[in-house]
């Protein structure tokens, strides 16, 4: 009895192995990691220069407004003494209102800089999906699957490097639409 179910355990096994190689010999698989593909193609290094000089512009009009901020409140308090209690108040909250404007325009721009960002991955990944399946088509792969879904595999599948160069030579450049993203901005 005992001889009965080893025999049909090994024998079991032997189909599914001969199953699972034959499975395996009929289908080709690609292995491409997209981290890579998002940080050193082209592409994605022209969009975050993009976003990168738009900070630096958002970064110096916010120093302006600080620095315009901070003298605007020592010239209040330099005034104090000569002012009365209700026209110190006026100036007081004026610049608070100031202040509070300041920090709208900070979470403002800082919306509009993840939107950017967003709208211009996603185009990003449009264009890679395209050049993947193109690739996958020319060596006639059943699948690409990304390096993040894949524990280990041969070298010779990983396609990334053809995918980078591949993706430059097709798009160079993504504009980032800052219109785009403004107009999200605008209507909420």
């Amino acid at each position: 009895m005992k001889n009965t179910k080893l025999i049909m355990t090994v024998a079991a096994a032997a189909l599914m192995l001969g199953t699972t190689a034959s499975f395996a010999a009929d289908y080709s698989f690609g292995v491409v990691d997209m981290n890579v593909v998002m940080q050193k193609s082209a592409a994605a290094q022209s969009i975050m220069k993009q976003l990168d000089d738009k900070k630096e512009s958002y970064r110096k009009q916010i120093d302006s407004k600080e620095k315009e901020l901070r003298t605007s409140e020592e010239k209040i308090m330099k005034e104090k003494a000569k002012l009365s209690k209700e026209d110190f108040e006026k100036k007081r909250n004026a610049f608070k209102e100031d202040v509070i404007k300041g920090h709208k325009l900070v979470q403002k721009d800082k919306l509009i800089l993840d939107r950017a960002f967003n709208i211009s991955m996603t185009e990003l990944r449009k264009n890679i999906t395209k050049v993947i399946a193109d690739i996958a088509k020319d060596k006639d792969f059943s699948a690409v699957l990304t390096q993040n879904s894949v524990m280990m595999s041969k070298p010779e599948l990983d396609i990334t490097a053809e995918v980078v160069k591949k993706l430059d030579d097709e798009v160079k450049t993504i504009k980032v639409d800052w219109d785009a993203a403004s107009k999200v901005q605008e209507a909420k």
